[in-house]
């Protein structure tokens, strides 16, 4: 026994090692996933794949989150390929349902890869709505025309460029591509009308997966889609019965790319007011009147630019609020219109219509001055009396800057016990303000 173990120690001993499985470097898989904020990451899939394009194995991850870090999804140490297929499989909640999606990115995968694959210095792969939308074409070079892993992604956002999304290296790997600005990794959220529904978001993408493949409708369709959407649903600087977006400068973007898609002229304070139609033939709003328009913003900071012309302003004519501030209209000198015996204002949200006794008797002309301090006025059965009121020291310093040049006002009030004050024994007759031929006694 002594003799057969001396044996087989000299033959292993003999320096043929062909006979010997080397240790396999196993290493765990780490990809970070960046979605809009209604886009729930439920559970990421990892298919790995050979240099020859060959399924090797698809392995489940496990969430791993950190205050204050991303969330990372890894698998269990594994024996790397050539490049993997990462699919995070999500859902949307909306009112009525709950939609499932599937979002998927590639990224190389092999020990040679030495370079950075996000700008932090960090090796992790990203999958954000960038390289998600670029992900069929990959497949499709990598698997239908037999494209290496390099010439196949390069093809790729060699396509994405027709759809004006910018192919660097930058927007396409780094982790952050939603939550600060309004970069161009976000144009395919504009052009999927993530803003509108889940569902719509959806179908779009899907749509935009095939035309970036197959590399035939370049941006116009989804561009002029997303602009006349923009239209519809942005409006007064806020979203209106959408869910919207969430990302940064939105205020002055939307309106910067449907003017873009339109081509619009520029509108600065020389055409504030003007009108001009939309000559872009492709758009549902072809031959639509659009409005040059101000706004305010924090810092006295102008926000101009052209707005859809509302169906009110046709017969109204159009609304410019005097906004001296951000959010606060000239509420002593408003914008005035008369529709259907009934008197509108121009506020921040369009015009409106207004119980303002003194806005409707001022636009009437039926005067409160100096002339007719203490006369009175019957409007729609009930009595009002022109008064002359005092501004706070409150008050005073916010008239000031509206233009009153006096600490002193005259208006008409319906309040009981200011007229029982200065008519203690009733009304008489001859305080009656009346219109005789256009002159008031």
């Amino acid at each position: 026994m002594l003799f057969l173990i001396f044996v087989l120690f000299a033959a292993c001993s003999s320096g043929d090692s062909s006979g010997i499985t080397q240790p396999v470097d196993l290493k765990q898989f780490t990809v970070e996933v960046y979605l809009e904020n209604r886009i729930i990451p439920d559970s990421v899939n990892i298919t790995i794949f050979s240099k020859n394009n060959v399924i090797e194995k698809t392995v489940k991850t496990r969430k791993q989150c950190f205050s204050g870090s991303p969330c990372l999804f890894e698998t269990a140490p594994l024996q790397y390929g050539e490049y993997a297929k990462i699919t995070a499989f999500t859902h949307a909640i909306s009112e009525n349902d709950t939609m499932k999606m599937e979002f998927s990115s590639f990224a190389p995968m092999n020990a040679n890869v030495t370079k950075p694959l996000i700008d932090d210095g960090s090796q992790n792969p990203v999958l954000n709505i960038y390289t998600a939308t670029a992900s069929k074409a990959v497949e499709y070079f990598l698997h239908e025309k037999q494209m290496s892993y390099e010439d196949a992604t390069k093809k790729a956002y060699d396509n994405m460029k027709d759809f004006g999304i910018s192919d660097r290296e930058f927007e396409r790997d780094r982790c952050r591509p939603n939550v600060s600005s309004m970069s161009p990794i976000q144009i395919p959220y504009v052009y999927t009308r993530y803003f509108i529904s889940d569902s719509v978001f959806y179908s779009d993408f899907l749509e935009l997966q095939d035309a970036i493949r197959d590399g035939e409708w370049a941006d116009t369709l989804f561009r002029v889609r997303a602009a006349d959407a923009f239209v519809r649903t942005f409006k007064n600087l806020k979203w209106n019965n959408v869910p919207g977006m969430t990302f940064y400068g939105y205020d002055d973007y939307i309106p910067d790319f449907w003017e873009s898609t339109y081509g619009m002229d520029v509108c600065n304070d020389k055409y504030i007011g003007d009108t001009l139609v939309n000559a872009n033939r492709r758009s549902e709003f072809y031959d639509s009147v659009f409005v040059c328009a101000e706004r305010m913003k924090q810092g006295y900071i102008k926000w101009q630019h052209w707005r859809i012309r509302e169906p009110e302003e046709e017969k109204m004519g159009i609304c410019n609020p005097n906004e001296l501030r951000p959010g606060e209209i000239n509420i002593y000198n408003p914008q005035v219109a008369e529709m259907d015996s009934i008197i509108y204002t121009c506020g921040l949200e369009g015009w409106e219509k207004t119980n303002d006794v003194n806005i409707i008797l001022k636009y009437r002309q039926i005067p409160c001055n100096v002339e007719t301090n203490s006369r009175t006025y019957i409007y729609n059965d009930s009595l009002y009396l022109c008064h002359t009121f005092t501004y706070s020291d409150k008050e005073w310093p916010t008239a000031y800057l509206f233009g009153q040049q006096q600490q002193t006002y005259y208006a008409w009030t319906g309040d009981k016990d200011i007229i029982d004050s200065v008519y203690p024994e009733g009304v008489p007759d001859s305080a009656l303000l009346i219109n005789v031929e256009g002159l008031w006694k």
